[in-house]
């Protein structure tokens, strides 16, 4: 378990620990990848990933969690996505999306009834924003919670939830005052084996078919008071305050695709030979190795920036937009060029490069579009040059 790392960065004793979670992930969670991309993540990997203390890196310690920083925590997301990015996603979702609200926001019951079992990976985690009509959209979302008596009725659907068909527990936006627009959401923590909860079967996937994504339906779900998250009508504080950082934590997926290309193809270059000569000889090859190292090194600096940022409190809308939008076309093109070296072979299964292809093109779509990155960050760069002008 990691329930005691609590040492700073310069602490041998921190950097053993670094190197038993990479030990682990490269050892153990390889031997998974196969199996993870043809059935999906099994809930003994969870379980597995649990009890060595990956789920709870940020989580504090009188749960058994770690307490460590997003740093950290987007470090072991880049070590699981080098391997399988489908994995990286649903632990994120898992660790990030769902239990950072509930770290920052939640009651001392709600963390004592949710935490434990989430940290442990008995309980998997999703958070559910979008719906078939509210997609980039977010706050356009139907999704209902009345307050009858005591108890908040549950009414709609959430759709692309990661983790969604595999959940225990979800994190609800839902409107509670229509009237007040944008500012009448409030969160809740919901136990999805509650009556009137159901949800799809998995949604087939060009890529990430290993973390499992579906549809959640609330038919008169019967919530009691205290599974309001914060306050009631302030969801829409939380959900914005926590944007930012998602899209930074999203943008270390990419670059683990970034590594594992740039790895899988020096490999193939050294052993495969063309017209008499191994690939590595060729300058068109060496060109696109250029490339690919960087773009892999310029995404790591980009991250640290932002990361840098966020622990001085000075990130901004724009920063961590463009972190993510940087990272994820990085991560695309980096697949891309992977497939294109190998050849034939890259475009069969025996060669992983044709799964992180698919799966990096998640990124350019998941936790908002390349294009919403964009508006973000042109229309804060407008503002403040008007606003100095």
């Amino acid at each position: 378990m990691l329930n005691e790392v609590t040492k700073t960065t310069n602490d041998p004793f921190f950097e053993t620990i670094q190197n038993s979670i990479t030990n682990f992930i490269d050892q153990f969670i390889a031997n998974e990848v196969n199996d993870i991309e043809k059935k999906s993540i099994s809930r003994q990997l969870w379980k597995t990933i649990g009890e060595f203390g990956l789920l709870g890196i940020c989580a504090p310690v009188k749960f058994n969690g770690s307490n460590q920083s997003h740093r950290f925590q987007a470090d072991i997301i880049e070590k699981l996505s080098y391997h399988s990015p489908a994995l990286g996603l649903s632990y994120l979702a898992h660790s990030h999306l769902c239990m950072h609200p509930l770290i920052k926001y939640g009651t001392q019951l709600q963390q004592e009834k949710w935490l434990p079992k989430l940290v442990n990976g008995q309980y998997i985690g999703a958070i559910c924003i979008s719906e078939p009509q509210a997609g980039s959209d977010a706050l356009a979302m139907t999704t209902s919670a009345n307050l009858v008596g005591d108890k908040f009725i549950l009414d709609g659907q959430k759709i692309w939830i990661t983790n969604g068909p595999d959940a225990d527990v979800a994190i609800v936006y839902a409107k509670t005052n229509p009237d007040a627009k944008h500012h009448g959401i409030t969160a809740f923590i919901v136990d999805l084996n509650l009556p009137g909860v159901t949800r799809s079967k998995p949604i087939k996937k060009l890529g990430m078919r290993g973390s499992n994504t579906g549809a959640l339906y609330f038919n008169q779900v019967k919530l009691s008071k205290s599974a309001v998250l914060g306050h009631i009508d302030a969801g829409l504080d939380i959900l914005m305050q926590g944007l930012n950082i998602e899209r930074v934590m999203l943008s270390a997926g990419p670059i683990g695709i970034q590594q594992a290309c740039l790895d899988i193809v020096l490999r193939y270059i050294s052993e495969r030979e063309q017209f008499g000569r191994p690939l590595s000889s060729f300058q068109i090859t060496q060109a696109k190795i250029a490339d690919m190292y960087t773009r892999l090194e310029s995404s790591k600096a980009f991250l640290n920036q932002a990361f840098n940022a966020y622990e001085s409190n000075s990130l901004t809308n724009a920063e961590a937009a463009s972190v993510y939008l940087h990272c994820s076309r990085a991560g695309v093109e980096a697949s891309l060029e992977a497939v294109q070296i190998l050849g034939g072979n890259g475009y069969t299964e025996e060669y992983t490069v044709e799964m992180l292809m698919r799966d990096a093109k998640l990124f350019d779509i998941g936790g908002g579009t390349n294009e919403i990155r964009q508006l973000i960050i042109a229309k804060s760069l407008i503002k403040d040059f008007q606003n100095k002008h």
